[in-house]
């Protein structure tokens, strides 16, 4: 695994830090991502090597870009949000994973993406593509946290929503009681049913894409099932 230095370290949420990294031109070729994939970041904490998986969260393939929400408990998330410094090197792999979305100027679909907190990362690293790569489709993404506060790259989609108004539109789902919500409550099986039934074409022409916790994930493909094909639907848990 290449060390690679990270050249910036954003702030998203008080929980959520992305890394970008600087590939350096001879490992350009190794690092070529396709949106949705993720990469085994390695990190020595107290003179031990620990191992974990981030997908990639960047908007477009020419910057390499992960982010990390600390987990309760997560002795490489808490490092990693609290001690790693822009300048610091990490190991990383290359680029990895099947849950992924090859941008098709020729195609001509609705995208539907289905998120829950973190699950955002891959996700959103695949609706930037299309909306940027595949001018023929549409993107809907359905967006489940619990505060607005806690929307991981929430001005980001603000901006895609102003900028592909005719094409993109966000439908967020808050479990607390603040912030303006189209879904007040987890994502669960009537929003998800209503969601689809908002969309203008008919479920031939739509595609879905699920990340987010095991239970969520359940929920969104068994309801999903009983209106779409299952070949429909992608998805990436996170455990």
């Amino acid at each position: 695994m290449p060390n690679l230095t990270i050249t910036n370290i954003k702030q998203e949420t008080k929980d959520a830090v992305s890394l970008l990294f600087e590939v350096p031109e001879a490992q350009q070729k190794a690092m070529q991502w396709i949106p949705g994939q993720h990469l085994q970041v390695r990190c020595m904490i107290a003179g031990k090597p620990h191992v974990r998986r981030y997908s990639i969260a960047s908007g477009d393939t020419n910057h390499l870009a992960v982010t990390v929400k600390r987990i309760e408990g997560g002795l490489v998330s808490s490092f990693i949000c609290d001690e790693v410094k822009a300048g610091d090197g990490l190991a990383v792999s290359k680029p990895q994973g099947l849950f992924q979305l090859q941008p098709d100027a020729e195609r001509s679909v609705h995208h539907c993406f289905l998120a829950a907190g973190s699950g955002i990362t891959p996700i959103y690293s695949m609706l930037v593509a299309v909306l940027n790569q595949e001018p023929k489709s549409k993107v809907s993404l359905l967006y489940g946290n619990r505060t607005p506060e806690d929307i991981i790259f929430a001005s980001e989609l603000a901006q895609l929503q102003q900028r592909f108004k005719e094409r993109f539109e966000v439908k967020h789902c808050l479990s607390g009681e603040t912030g303006e919500a189209w879904h007040r409550g987890r994502i669960n099986a009537p929003a998800i049913s209503r969601f689809v039934s908002e969309m203008a074409e008919g479920c031939d022409n739509l595609r879905f894409y699920l990340c987010g916790p095991g239970n969520f994930i359940e929920t969104s493909r068994e309801t999903l099932k009983t209106m779409v094909p299952e070949d429909y639907i992608s998805e990436e848990s996170f455990l």
